[in-house]
């Protein structure tokens, strides 16, 4: 069976969706944090909804938006890395989805400095790694760089999300 360049794009593009799933869920602290609980009141559900709705309204829209675009870019990084990095295959695909990522991450304009930190740190991981070598010594130092930035910004979200745990309100259940 031929693989297609267009069909690896669209398993990446796939590839980056779970990744965002994956990376959402671990930097919420596992999602909305809903308390269900057999025979439980539905009215205590919905206050616990109400307020959790009141204190991710509290969170600028530029920081909710920067967030997961960062998360999001993040796994882009990864979904063109990751195949390199683990040896299953020997070349990069295309960087078109890490420019249209750089693009979208430079114009986000949060008002968290803490999220303006990973910004300035995340985009010039997605325009070196854009312009990386697609094969080679050079693709594989270039991936297993990448990755590892990648790892560390995603760290400064999950400080984020800890310090900010409405956000984790903001991903669906």
């Amino acid at each position: 069976m031929c693989i297609q360049p267009r069909d690896l794009n669209s398993r990446y593009a796939s590839l980056a969706a779970v990744a965002l799933v994956v990376v959402g869920s671990l930097l919420a602290g596992c999602g909305s944090g809903s308390d269900h609980k057999a025979g439980g009141d539905g009215a205590a559900g919905e206050e616990a909804q109400q307020r959790q709705a009141e204190a991710l309204a509290k969170i600028p829209e530029a920081d909710r938006t920067a967030f997961f675009q960062l998360a999001t870019a993040i796994g882009t990084v990864r979904a063109r890395a990751a195949p390199v990095v683990v040896g299953s295959s020997d070349h990069l695909s295309g960087a078109a989805p890490l420019v249209a990522a750089r693009t979208q991450v430079a114009g986000l304009h949060p008002a968290d400095p803490d999220l303006v930190r990973l910004r300035d740190r995340l985009v010039p991981v997605l325009k070196s790694f854009s312009r990386a070598s697609a094969s080679g010594p050079a693709a594989r130092r270039a991936a297993r760089q990448a990755f590892s930035s990648a790892d560390r910004i995603e760290a400064g979200l999950r400080i984020y999300a800890r310090r900010t745990p409405a956000i984790g309100g903001a991903i669906p259940d």
